[in-house]
């Protein structure tokens, strides 16, 4: 590591730490909450767990997808 990186280094990593203590509170844990507090109501707890499904499977079709076309790049003959 050189002198002049050193500083631009330090500075980085006191930029994230700042960034990373400043976070507002995390909002979205309640939403585990909207499952228990629905389970009286059936055909509306029926509703948000399909709608759980409908929106994990984009995320999962694409990491699948580019995870597949990474294997299949990198598992070719080596010609070094």
């Amino acid at each position: 590591m050189t002198a002049t990186r050193l500083p631009g280094k330090i500075l980085a990593a006191g930029t994230a730490l700042l960034v990373l203590s400043l976070q507002p509170p995390l909002f979205a844990q309640g939403c585990a909450m909207c499952k228990s507090s629905l389970a009286s109501l059936q055909s509306i707890a029926e509703a948000i767990n399909l709608g759980i499904l409908i929106l994990l499977f984009p995320p999962l079709l694409i990491m699948s997808t580019i995870l597949f076309v990474a294997y299949r790049r990198g598992s070719g003959p080596e010609d070094s």
